[in-house]
């Protein structure tokens, strides 16, 4: 049996799906710099406001993260297992002196 798309049609598909595949990897190497500076603020902050902040920006690189490897497994038959982020964010030591 002969499915609806020719070679050219299926070559087509399969280099659109590559590109984007690509590019969504490229998206998800750039967020993952992006969460290492997070985390490194995150740590790197005494100020409760400064901390507040770094941990929503870090929740929502996090979100941005689970959607883009979402969208990498639909896309393509990678081990996205690999690509999880898993890390959370459960307590805040400062560095450096005592702030009393």
């Amino acid at each position: 049996m002969r499915s609806g798309l020719s070679r050219r049609e299926a070559a087509k598909m399969a280099a659109a799906r590559r590109a984007e595949l690509s590019s969504l990897m490229l998206d998800l190497a750039d967020l993952k710099r992006c969460l290492a500076g997070a985390y490194r603020n995150f740590n790197s902050s005494v100020e409760p406001e400064l901390i507040e902040a770094s941990v929503y920006e870090i929740n929502s690189l996090q979100s941005k993260y689970a959607y883009l490897v979402r969208m990498i497994k639909t896309i393509g038959n990678t081990n996205a297992q690999s690509l999880s982020f898993s890390e959370k964010i459960t307590s805040h030591k400062p560095r450096g002196g005592d702030s009393s």
